[in-house]
């Protein structure tokens, strides 16, 4: 994960660092067929201050939203969980620190 999606393991590992834990665990979803009809429900019938983000939803055709065929033989949901290198902790706050600096210095 570290090497194919740098971006998602270094805000694992931040995550990890700011909640004190040594196991992180990223979970994925992508809805299938069968889950849109209430999917779109919900974001149809969603009264928040940004509802505009959600309009896709119930707009798109199917075809154009991110859905697995229900005969995809993918599940829904996956979890990976795994135990932060302690030298990946110690390499990212570091560097954390040195941003600070940077940004003192800058301002």
């Amino acid at each position: 994960m570290k090497a194919n999606f740098p971006g998602e393991y270094w805000q694992l590992v931040s995550n990890a660092i700011i909640n004190g834990v040594d196991y992180v665990e990223a979970i994925t979803f992508m809805p299938k067929e069968d889950d849109m009809p209430e999917i779109r429900q919900i974001a149809e019938n969603y009264d928040g201050p940004d509802q505009w983000k959600y309009r896709f939803i119930y707009e798109s055709p199917i075809s154009d939203l991110s859905v697995l065929p229900q005969s995809s033989g993918y599940e829904s949901v996956n979890k990976f969980e795994f135990l932060v290198p302690e030298e990946d902790k110690i390499f990212l706050t570091e560097r954390v620190e040195k941003a600070i600096l940077l940004l003192e210095f800058e301002l």
